[in-house]
């Protein structure tokens, strides 16, 4: 395995965790989507363009998913701050 998988997987896994950490659920689902999605691209193997295959899945869909379930946890984060300030 490449040095650069390992990195993208400890980036990819740090973001779950923490959702997990701050028990945020439904973002921590996307976010899971996406390392199922990246992962499955990892794990079919079918001809010889697969480190072409695994960046095409990273940009295309777990890029997306992932500045979704940031952007749903950071409206989260003001939205609860807001509820507690009344």
């Amino acid at each position: 395995m490449k040095i650069e998988f390992i990195i993208l997987w400890v980036f990819l896994l740090f973001f779950p965790v923490m959702a997990l950490y701050w028990r945020r659920w439904v973002v921590f689902a996307i976010y899971v989507l996406g390392c199922a999605a990246f992962l499955y691209s990892n794990l079919s193997r079918s001809d010889g363009w697969d480190d072409l295959a695994d960046y095409a899945t990273l940009l295309v869909i777990v890029t997306p998913l992932y500045i979704i379930a940031s952007l749903v946890w950071i409206i989260a984060v003001f939205v609860s701050k807001r509820k507690n300030m009344k």
